[in-house]
């Protein structure tokens, strides 16, 4: 997980790198998966829950971690969060298939433009 995290860092901003780094820190029990509060977050690295939540979304969006939602208790409400460290592999096979959806994406506008010009 060191490894795959040193990978990550070269590409990271300074905040993403100081927030992924504090999950990998807390990731004793099960390596690669941090349970933490956002507050935790917040009063480990003196920064805004605004800037700790945009930055974990950016880190999601990305493929370096992976938010997992649970639920607890019996009324099923929101439990606490639970992110995962993607591997080298994962982060490969994220960005993968948002390259293939891209495609996709700029293809269907391109036949959507293509055919509106013909009208």
């Amino acid at each position: 997980m060191d490894r795959t995290v040193e990978r990550y860092n070269r590409y990271l901003k300074e905040t993403e790198y100081h927030v992924l780094n504090v999950l990998k820190q807390h990731s004793l029990k099960v390596i690669g998966f941090s349970h933490l509060k956002l507050q935790t977050i917040v009063d480990l690295l003196h920064i805004s829950k605004k800037t700790v939540y945009r930055t974990l979304k950016n880190l999601d969006e990305k493929g370096y971690i992976t938010k997992i939602h649970t639920v607890s208790g019996k009324r099923k409400n929101n439990g606490a969060l639970v992110f995962r460290i993607n591997t080298y592999t994962q982060y490969e096979v994220i960005r993968e298939k948002e390259d293939i959806l891209t495609q996709r994406y700029i293809q269907m506008m391109s036949i959507m433009y293509h055919n509106s010009c013909l009208l």
